[in-house]
């Protein structure tokens, strides 16, 4: 398991946990196909509804068939107070115990057939984690 914090100096900024930045880290995996991502405890601050950008479900997730369409959500929020944001295989059977994801969890992947897990912490930094350290090594060589 390989984990990548990024913060507010890492965008050259003041602040973290904006929509662009997580769009900024999103857009390394717009190449990726076959895959969906699970939206989970997203709260934040937007001029639209939040509710209406990250629609849940019965299972309590919000799924995005792709990278693009989170985009286009995660664009119009100006900032994250939390989220949990899972690339999952489309072909991998999803398995939650123990309760929905969250951001104040322990470290490590809360999905465990998940290739991706980035959450947003506070207003603070970007927690990501990943069993393929490439997918770090591509989120730190574009920021």
């Amino acid at each position: 398991m390989y984990k990548l914090e990024i913060e507010a100096n890492s965008f050259e900024c003041d602040t973290v946990c904006l929509g662009w930045q997580l769009v900024k880290i999103l857009k390394n995996f717009t190449n990726l196909k076959d895959t969906k991502w699970l939206v989970f405890d997203v709260y934040g601050t937007t001029h639209d509804d939040m509710l209406q950008l990250f629609i849940t479900d019965e299972t309590g997730s919000v799924t995005f068939d792709s990278t693009e369409s989170l985009i286009a959500s995660v664009e119009k929020v100006i900032q994250f107070e939390s989220g949990v944001f899972c690339l999952i295989p489309n072909s991998h059977k999803i398995e939650i115990e123990g309760g929905s994801p969250e951001t104040e969890a322990s470290e490590g992947m809360q999905i465990e057939n998940a290739l991706l897990e980035v959450r947003a912490f506070d207003y603070t930094f970007f927690e990501i984690y990943s069993h393929d350290k490439e997918y770090l090594e591509k989120i730190k060589s574009n920021l």
